[in-house]
C-alpha cells in the first residue's frame, strides 16, 4: 500500500469507517486502541478531531483483522472500493483454478489502479504460469525486483525468484531454473524460515535436480521439504467455508454494502487460498513418494508408503479426490514393488472408488501388473490395451509430469514383458516425444 501524509486521509472519513468496523465486530474503544495509540486518541479519530497517521491506520487494520484499504477507501491515492473487489474478485478466480478469468481481471487492475500494479503483477505473472504461458509469466518477471516490490520485501523477492525458477524449469532451461531455485531457498532459509515459500523452494529444487539426473541432490531437497511440511491438513471445511463467505460477500455486494462485501470476498479468498496451499503440499508429498519409489531401495519404498498414507489420512474432503486417488496409485505400485498382487488390486479398487477421473488408465496399468504378477497374461494384455488406450486420448498434453511418471515408458515395459515388442516400441516412440525430444531424435533413438 502507497504510503500517504496525513493530510491526504479525510479524517472524518476514516474515523466514521472505523468507528464502523469496530461496532460491527463488537470492540470496545480499548480493545481496540490497546498498544497502538491511546483510547481517548482513537475516540477523537471516530469523531474526525485527528488525523492518524499511515502506520496507525495500519495497525489499527490489523487488529480489527480487515483490509486497510476499507479504513482509506475513497482517499486520495488510494484504491476504491470497487477496485479492492475486483482484485478480490481476481484472487478467487485465481484460487478456483478459473485462470482466464483471473488474468482479464489482474490486466484490469493494472490498466486503471496505479497503486495496486506491483502486487496485480506478480498475480499475472502467476496465473500465467498455471495457464502454461512460461514466456509470458518471465516477460512480467525479469523487471527489476524494486519495481515489484517494496525494498526490504524479501518475500516477495523470494516469490519471484521461485516462479521464474518454475517457469525456467518448464522452458527447459534447466541451468537457469536451478540457479534462481536456489537463490530462493537460500534466501527463504536465511529470511523466511518455516515459510511456504521455503518449503516450495526445496520441492521445486529437487524436481530441477531430478530433472538434471542428480538423484542425490535430489533426495537431499525433498528430504528437506517433506520434513518441513505441515500443510496435509484436513481440508474438509475449508471449501464450505470458502462458499459461505463467498455467498455472503455477494449478497452484501447486491445491498451495496461495499464495505461488507469486502470483508466477507477476503475471508473467501483467505479459506480458498488454504485449501490450495494443502493442495500443493499434497501434490509435492506425492511427487516426493514417487520419487523414493523410484530409488527403490526397501527403506524408500518403506517412505513413499507412509508418505501415501499420509495423503489419505489427511486429504479427506470431496474436493481432494484426485490427491487421495493419486495416493492409492502410490500404495500400489508399493505393492507391485513387493510382489503383492492383492495389495496392488485392493490399491486400484480404492483409486478408482476415490476419483473415476483421469487416473483411469493408470488403474488399468496397475491392474496389467497386477495380472502379470498372478501369471495370468490374457488378463494383463487386456489391462493393458485399455490403459494405452485412455493415454493415447490424452498424449497431446502428456509430459514429464510432476509425479515423475511416463504413462508410455511403463506400457512399454509392460508390452515388452507380455510378448508385445510391437507395441512395445510405439509406446516407447511415445514415451520420447512426450519428453519433448524432435521427431527425427525420436525416430533415431527408437530405431531398431
Amino acid at each position: 500500500m502507497t504510503q500517504h501524509s496525513t493530510e491526504q486521509i479525510p479524517a472524518q472519513h476514516v474515523g466514521s469507517r472505523l468507528q464502523r468496523v469496530r461496532q460491527e465486530r463488537d470492540l470496545r474503544l480499548v480493545d481496540v486502541a490497546q498498544g497502538i495509540v491511546s483510547v481517548g486518541y482513537l475516540s477523537m479519530i471516530e469523531q474526525g478531531q485527528r488525523r492518524p497517521s499511515p502506520s496507525v491506520i495500519k495497525a489499527l487494520a490489523r487488529r480489527l483483522d480487515v483490509d486497510v484499504a476499507v479504513l482509506e477507501a475513497d482517499s486520495l491515492g488510494s484504491p476504491k472500493l470497487d477496485d479492492v473487489l475486483l482484485w478480490q474478485d481476481a484472487c478467487w478466480n485465481f484460487a478456483r483454478g478459473e485462470f482466464e478469468a483471473a488474468a482479464r481481471a489482474f490486466e484490469a487492475i493494472i490498466a486503471k489502479q496505479s497503486t495496486m500494479v506491483p502486487n496485480a503483477t506478480r498475480w499475472l505473472a502467476r496465473t500465467y504460469f498455471e495457464q502454461g504461458r512460461c514466456d509470458d509469466a518471465l516477460a512480467l518477471l525479469v523487471r527489476p525486483v524494486a519495481s515489484m516490490c517494496e525494498p526490504h520485501d524479501r518475500w516477495t523477492s523470494v516469490f519471484i525468484d521461485l516462479l521464474a525458477g518454475l517457469c525456467l524449469l518448464k522452458l527447459g532451461d534447466l541451468d537457469a531454473a536451478e540457479q534462481r531455485l536456489r537463490k530462493a531457498g537460500d534466501d527463504a532459509r536465511e529470511h523466511l524460515d518455516g515459510s511456504n515459500l521455503h518449503m516450495y523452494a526445496l520441492g521445486y529444487l529437487g524436481r530441477c535436480q531430478v530433472r538434471r539426473g542428480h538423484m542425490q541432490g535430489a533426495l537431499s531437497a525433498f528430504t528437506e521439504c517433506y520434513e518441513r511440511m505441515d500443510l496435509l491438513m484436513p481440508g474438509s471445511n475449508l471449501e464450505a467455508l470458502a462458499l459461505h463467505c463467498r455467498d455472503a460477500s455477494e449478497s452484501a455486494r447486491a445491498a451495496e454494502d461495499l464495505i461488507g462485501a469486502v470483508r466477507w470476498s477476503e475471508r473467501a479468498n483467505v479459506y480458498a487460498n488454504m485449501r490450495r496451499v494443502a493442495a500443493h503440499g499434497a501434490t509435492l508429498a506425492l511427487e516426493i513418494a514417487a520419487f523414493h519409489i523410484r530409488l527403490g531401495t526397501t527403506a524408500d519404498i518403506q517412505r513413499a508408503e507412509e508418505m501415501a498414507r499420509n495423503i489419505v489420512a489427511c486429504m479427506t474432503s470431496e474436493q481432494n479426490a484426485g490427491h487421495r486417488s493419486r495416493a492409492y496409485l502410490i500404495m500400489g505400485e508399493v505393492a507391485l514393488r513387493r510382489g503383492d498382487a492383492d495389495a496392488a488390486f485392493a490399491a486400484a479398487d480404492a483409486a478408482v472408488a476415490a476419483s473415476a477421473n483421469w487416473d483411469r488408465p493408470w488403474v488399468h496399468a496397475m491392474r496389467a501388473q497386477a495380472w502379470e504378477l498372478r501369471g495370468d497374461t490374457d488378463q494383463a494384455l487386456r489391462e493393458a490395451e485399455a490403459a494405452a488406450e485412455l493415454v493415447a486420448r490424452t498424449t497431446g498434453s502428456l509430459r514429464r509430469t510432476d509425479e515423475l511418471a511416463e504413462p508410455w515408458e511403463v506400457l512399454a515395459g509392460l508390452f515388452r514383458r507380455l510378448g508385445q515388442p510391437e507395441r512395445a516400441w510405439d509406446c516407447m516412440r511415445n514415451a520420447v516425444a512426450g519428453a519433448g525430444v524432435p521427431t527425427a531424435l525420436v525416430e533415431l533413438a527408437t530405431s531398431r
